[in-house]
């Protein structure tokens, strides 16, 4: 089987499975935080949502879904907020008035599709393509090439496939921990990867037939590794150029690669993490979007120009301010600094509030060490 890197987007074996989370209560759950906000709070397993704090179970397995991440702690729990693939569904919800089957049997299964089709058309196969993108999926799919699709036991697979999974993420598998997997099986019979029988019995057509074989978040940084290498060919037919002609085919290959599709597909993939917006003053207007480097771009490789953890998306105003190293942000706590003295009075059109942090989510250890490189140059030229 193969390991993925879950923590390079903030993830935990708990995330990967977790429940009982039924399909229902997912559904439930999104429309309510898109509504009236929802809160998690770590080992709560009350589905009464006493004081509005969702069932830990079925929260952990949403943030492993990628529907949902942690926002700021309001009280003792965190607030819960949508994730762009999270706003999808809630969209086709919002204006609809479903109470979601949270029932887990086979009977229960089947009213919550036909209630998914009658909330909305579109509703299911949305659902379904960020389901087989999720780690909790494709690690099941790696499971099942190796193991076989037919298991006659549904007890002897959820133990099975819970301790190889833990056993592969450095967990101690728990005997209590076996009753996490049925919620992975729920979906998969939603979307109909397993059939409703007894026993488990996984469809291999279906999971053969898949197109995508890695999670979304590593598909959209292949893409960019992918046209890096592109670029790094035409630096190099640059440089034979300058050898063999005495012309700096450099400087053309270089104009070519900050203009090239490359550019693009960071800029893209700044704006699924970010939320296509301005990350300090909220702005979503496209085209006054850019996707800033936090390392210069003159001063990237290749291949650090299509690092995604290199970038903010910012408008164009606070581009240019994070540019010439006007505002930087502290790479410990994400809390913006601002370099007063030139530009003290136009906070107001500026938008810059001094309180202002960037969302944890977006402190990774990698965007750190980019920050940490700013905002030293920052802190050189701010009292010059």
């Amino acid at each position: 089987m193969k390991k993925y890197d879950i923590k390079s987007v903030n993830l935990e074996f708990k995330n990967l499975l977790s429940g009982p989370a039924p399909v229902g209560r997912i559904l439930n759950y999104i429309y309510l935080i898109g509504t009236k906000g929802l809160k998690h709070k770590n080992g709560n397993r009350q589905t009464n949502l006493n004081n509005n704090i969702g069932d830990a179970w079925c929260t952990e397995f949403m943030l492993g879904l990628g529907l949902v991440r942690l926002g700021n702690i309001v009280g003792t729990a965190y607030k819960l907020e949508l994730t762009n693939n999270g706003m999808l569904l809630f969209g086709y919800m919002k204006d609809k008035d479903f109470d979601f089957d949270e029932g887990v049997y086979n009977s229960n299964i089947l009213n919550v599709l036909s209630q998914i089709k009658k909330c909305h058309p579109n509703l299911y196969q949305e659902f379904k393509n960020i389901f087989v993108n999720t780690y909790p999926f494709l690690i099941l799919k790696d499971y099942l090439k190796e193991k076989g699709y037919s298991f006659d036991s549904s007890d002897s697979f959820n133990k099975d496939f819970f301790e190889a999974v833990a056993d592969l993420y450095g967990e101690q598998a728990r005997e209590a921990g076996f009753n996490r997997v049925p919620s992975l099986i729920q979906l998969c019979k939603l979307f109909g990867f397993a059939e409703l029988r007894s026993g488990v019995h996984f469809n291999k057509a279906t999971f053969e037939n898949l197109d995508s074989d890695i999670a979304v978040y590593e598909f959209i940084e292949s893409s960019l590794i992918e046209e890096a290498e592109k670029i790094q060919k035409l630096y190099e037919f640059g440089a034979d150029i300058a050898e063999k002609y005495g012309e700096d085919g450099t400087v053309f290959v270089s104009g070519l690669a900050r203009n090239s599709e490359l550019q693009k597909k960071f800029k893209n993939n700044l704006s699924v993490e970010q939320e296509h917006k301005c990350v300090i003053c909220g702005l979503k207007t496209e085209k006054l979007l850019i996707g800033s480097h936090i390392k210069p771009s003159a001063d990237c490789n290749v291949f650090e120009k299509a690092d995604t953890q290199n970038g903010l998306l910012l408008c164009a105003n606070h581009d240019k301010l994070f540019d010439r190293y006007l505002i930087s942000f502290n790479p410990q706590n994400g809390k913006i600094t601002i370099n007063e003295k030139p530009i003290k009075d136009e906070y107001p059109f500026l938008k810059l509030e001094a309180n202002f942090v960037l969302p944890d989510h977006l402190l990774t250890d990698k965007r750190k060490k980019y920050l940490e490189n700013h905002y030293q140059e920052f802190l050189k030229r701010k009292d010059k």
